[in-house]
């Protein structure tokens, strides 16, 4: 089976996760709404199957939609603070910077 995250790492990988969690959970919670509101496949709202598992299925549903959409903006606040850190440290070629007394910014081999 092919998973689009095979050769995915890092932080792309687990934006592609949530994405995926979020489209099928998204998916399962339309079909479930349509059981439940026209009463085709399952049985009507009265019926064991209808109602309350179909109910608990459509609560999971709602919570792996929340959890996964959380992740993803998580994930994505997290990406975009590691390149901006990233692109600091190589602003400075791993360097650290060091602010003199008078406003100077020199690195710590004293050179600015």
């Amino acid at each position: 089976m092919w998973y689009p995250w095979k050769h995915v790492k890092g932080f792309a990988r687990a934006m592609i996760i949530f994405a995926t969690v979020f489209l099928v959970s998204t998916g399962l919670c339309g079909m479930n709404l349509e059981i439940l509101t026209t009463g085709h496949g399952g049985g009507g709202s009265g019926d064991w199957f209808g109602g309350p598992v179909l109910t608990a299925f459509g609560m999971i549903e709602l919570l792996c939609m929340l959890g996964s959409f959380l992740g993803m903006v998580i994930t994505g606040v997290a990406w975009i603070f590691s390149s901006v850190f990233e692109n600091l440290q190589h602003r400075n070629d791993g360097r650290p910077s060091i602010t003199s007394a008078n406003g100077d910014s020199k690195n710590s081999d004293g050179k600015q």
